[in-house]
């Protein structure tokens, strides 16, 4: 079986290559001690006289070294090549045939893309007196530079990414950082100085390798916004230098809202940012950044603010807030997760909480909000987004009467008892109330789009009022809700008397006699309901068998009375 699995063919050097038959790949080689050159593939007249292929070599595994070999010739078929520096730590010229790879010094690996790209996958084993060049390449692999022993770099200006790995067991992982400043090699943060209490990443640095820690730095200056993200930890504090220049639309795809320990400091003669007590704004107040979780107590959005930005108050721990007349827009994400946030002034300029409609993103504004309680909405709020205060604390909600759209979830699985919907509400979406246990719609036509704001993710139930009419059901599907069996409240009625059983044993089961009590005085079952669920529940609690028996007499004398 193991000769059908795989070749052994030997070349006219006497190099030997075990290759793996179903993946024509070289797992395995042998080289004599007096050769120099080595073949990475078979030459076309030997694949065709012999029928042995290479297309790949695979001995990234190998614990095997051939010292003396100084030269590599990849073959035409190549476009793979995995192998450590060890295996042949001497070689310092490369020859290709190959598309995939480039000839120079090292084994470089040519991207087939629309923007190709130099992958630097072998530097082989180089002396301390040595000098690494890296000029074309963009990108150095996971132990690419295994078993160098040189730190001398040059032409490192192209290099934009740095594998993790890439300096393993590298004479790079030795060096270490002067007094507050940073290990470079080219563009690139390598290390910190791992006592620093200050320090500066240069104006032009590209990256940051992963896994330096900077919880130790207690002032960080930067030139770059974003590279605060590529770093393990955050500083004390953060300082922006006076050429950070972050436009709106970069700051809010940075990470600043999910590094809220700093407190913000911006240099003198910033032209686009400011800092005002730890706070981040832009240079002239409309926008506000970033809030440091260690504000407490109550805190007043300045005047002029228009709009707050992403995670803006994220796990803050302030207990109130007040917005100003100017505030125009509260984005996604802004208060989430604020534990101890009890009480929100809107202000009154404020229109809109969040996103509405937009399916790609939720607004989540004060999503987690666990010490909200109450929240009154002023006159001009037009619109509540997706998921505004889903998973809050609130347990009393008041809508203004001009309030008109209400997001998906925007309410969802709070605590909340009871629920108007005042009457200049005209569009509700799914899932809005779920799990809020009274919902009263001033306008009656809203019933038609109310059934989808009532859909749960778990069974539960919920007493609806539209008008003068009322019904007490289960909460219903998002499939009853779509194949319009749930729209009207005729529809609830009917959905009512569909799910009697259903409800009534939900009800049994969780020993709720009050909620089974509820459910018959609310929804004027017929008899035929009524001793339906007699028939077909066993009913253990006394108090829901006499409710259900009084119910099923008085039914029975009203249609009697009726007939006769």
């Amino acid at each position: 079986m193991k000769k059908e699995m795989e070749t052994v063919y030997k070349n006219k050097d006497n190099v030997v290559y075990t290759i793996s038959n179903d993946l024509n790949s070289c797992y395995d080689i042998d080289v004599p001690d007096d050769v120099e050159t080595v073949m990475l593939g078979i030459r076309e007249d030997e694949t065709i006289r012999t029928g042995a292929l290479i297309l790949a070599f695979n001995l990234v595994k190998s614990e095997k070294s051939f010292p003396n070999v100084k030269k590599l010739i990849i073959g035409s078929h190549i476009f793979h090549i995995s192998i450590p520096n060890a295996l042949f730590p001497n070689v310092r010229e490369v020859i290709s045939y190959s598309k995939h790879f480039d000839s120079g010094k090292y084994i470089v690996h040519l991207t087939d893309s629309y923007s190709p790209m130099k992958l630097l996958y072998n530097s082989f084993c180089l002396g301390p007196d040595e000098v690494l060049n890296l000029e074309g390449i963009h990108l150095i692999e996971a132990n690419a530079l295994e078993g160098c022993q040189t730190t001398k770099v040059i032409n490192a200006n192209k290099t934009k990414i740095l594998d993790r790995q890439a300096l393993h067991g590298s004479a790079f992982e030795q060096l270490k950082a002067g007094h507050n400043q940073c290990l470079l090699l080219g563009n690139f943060v390598i290390g910190v100085d791992e006592n620093a209490e200050e320090l500066e990443i240069p104006s032009d640095i590209l990256g940051v390798i992963s896994g330096i820690n900077i919880d130790h730095v207690h002032r960080l200056v930067v030139h770059d916004i974003d590279m605060v993200s590529r770093f393990c930890g955050v500083p004390d504090i953060l300082v922006l230098a006076k050429d950070v220049q972050t436009p709106s639309s970069r700051i809010t795809h940075s990470k600043l809202g999910r590094l809220g320990k700093m407190i913000f400091e911006v240099e003198k003669g910033n032209a686009h940012l400011k800092a005002v007590d730890g706070v981040l704004y832009s240079k002239y107040g409309t926008f506000l950044y970033r809030v440091p979780e260690t504000k407490t107590g109550h805190f007043i959005v300045p005047d002029g603010v228009e709009t707050i930005f992403e995670y803006a108050f994220a796990n803050s721990k302030i207990d109130s807030v007040s917005f100003p007349d100017s505030l125009k827009k509260i984005k996604r994400h802004a208060f989430e997760d604020c534990e101890y946030l009890k009480d929100i002034d809107f202000g009154n300029g404020i229109e809109v909480i969040g996103l509405h409609k937009s399916r790609m993103y939720d607004s989540s504004v004060f999503n987690g909000c666990s010490s909200l309680k109450h929240v009154t909405f002023p006159k001009q709020i037009k619109e509540i987004g997706r998921m505004a205060f889903k998973d809050s604390g609130l347990e009393k909600v008041e809508l203004n009467e001009g309030l008109k759209l209400i997001g998906e979830a925007a309410f969802a699985y709070c605590k909340i008892k009871a629920l108007r919907i005042p009457a200049s509400v005209y569009d509700v979406d799914y899932m809005a109330f779920a799990g809020v246990d009274y919902v009263v719609f001033e306008n009656e036509s809203m019933t038609t789009s109310a059934a989808f704001a009532l859909i749960t993710e778990q069974i539960g139930t919920v007493h609806v009022t539209a008008g003068n009419e009322s019904i007490y059901i289960m909460s219903p599907t998002m499939k009853e809700c779509l194949d319009g069996s749930v729209r009207t409240m005729d529809d609830m009625k009917r959905f009512a008397e569909e799910k009697a059983i259903t409800m009534a044993e939900f009800l049994i089961k969780k020993d709720d006699s009050n909620g089974f009590k509820k459910m018959l005085e609310i929804n004027d079952y017929c008899y035929d309901t009524l001793k339906s669920i007699l028939d077909n529940i066993q009913i253990d609690n006394a108090v829901c068998m006499a409710y259900l028996m009084d119910k099923i007499e008085k039914k029975r004398e009203a249609e009697d009375e009726f007939s006769m």
